[in-house]
């Protein structure tokens, strides 16, 4: 109980210190777009409750159906089911059906996720919880979770992304934290995979059109991109300011736009777009 009770504690410090960054960051979201027309959507409650209160990721699988994960199960409060919504013959998410699938081997909360080619679910680490450096992944045909194989690294709350032939990259939290993994789907093994130029823990990699990913390297103003076709990561362009904090060196999340460029939300106050060159050559940001 006193375990439980100190990890609460810190994850209430944790997001005490994330939210003193973020809350004026939202006011000044909020205050960019006033003033400016957009057509209003409408949120509908769902008719009926979720099983279990959500704790952390929703994932869309190929089926429509959403994969909620919850605080339920585990026995640890970081919990290790994922409740599903699934929606009705009409294809409607608010007359859907709850139900709640086969209970990870692992509790997790903070961790990496993907939806395989294939149409499994795999996970990774967790910054709290079992499932700290261990993966598994999740087959909605037979309702059966699956443990990968060992990493022998912890991995925590790191970044994954997904190569076009269905693999995965997985950072890992350790060493000098900048090396990575990669998860084959069909041998269920890990092998070794190419290091990040700066510090990605607590970065946001992000998938760019033209099949790059960026991300910019914890607490400085350098950019990098992972070129898929080099089985590399490169040096792109320097930001114009910073977007880590100072309160645990993290920022907020990233978001590709429609016209290619993309939207990048800081912890300081300050947000970046990034206009993607279209080759191998830096971008750059503004």
């Amino acid at each position: 109980r006193s375990l439980n009770q100190s990890k609460t504690s810190f994850v209430q410090k944790k997001a005490r210190c994330k939210n003193r960054f973020l809350l004026p960051i939202m006011t000044a979201v909020v205050l960019m777009f006033q003033g400016t027309a957009f057509a209003q959507g409408i949120w509908t409650p769902i008719a009926t409750a979720s099983p279990h209160t959500n704790g952390g990721a929703m994932l869309l699988l190929s089926d429509g159906s959403v994969l909620c994960k919850s605080f339920g199960g585990g026995g640890d409060g970081i919990g290790n089911i994922y409740d599903k919504l699934t929606p009705n013959k009409n294809g409607s998410y608010v007359n859907g059906t709850w139900s709640s699938i086969a209970p990870m081997k692992k509790t997790r909360l903070y961790y990496s996720s993907q939806v395989l080619k294939d149409g499994r679910v795999y996970v990774c680490g967790g910054e709290y919880g079992t499932g700290d450096s261990l993966g598994e992944t999740y087959d909605p045909l037979t309702n059966v979770w699956t443990m990968a194989g060992i990493i022998s690294t912890r991995i925590s709350d790191a970044n994954s992304e997904i190569f076009e032939d269905g693999k995965i990259m997985q950072a890992y939290v350790a060493g000098n934290l900048k090396g990575t993994k990669i998860y084959d789907p069909a041998t269920n093994l890990y092998s070794d995979g190419p290091s990040c130029l700066g510090i990605h823990n607590e970065s946001t990699w992000l998938k760019l059109a033209g099949g790059s990913w960026l991300m910019v390297d914890r607490g400085t103003r350098n950019s990098e991109r992972f070129i898929p076709s080099l089985n590399k990561w490169v040096a792109d362009a320097m930001l114009p300011a910073d977007l880590y904090d100072g309160c645990g060196f993290e920022s907020g999340t990233a978001i590709l736009l429609p016209d290619g460029r993309s939207y990048w939300v800081g912890a300081t106050g300050k947000t970046a777009v990034y206009t993607p060159s279209g080759n191998n050559n830096p971008g750059s940001w503004a």
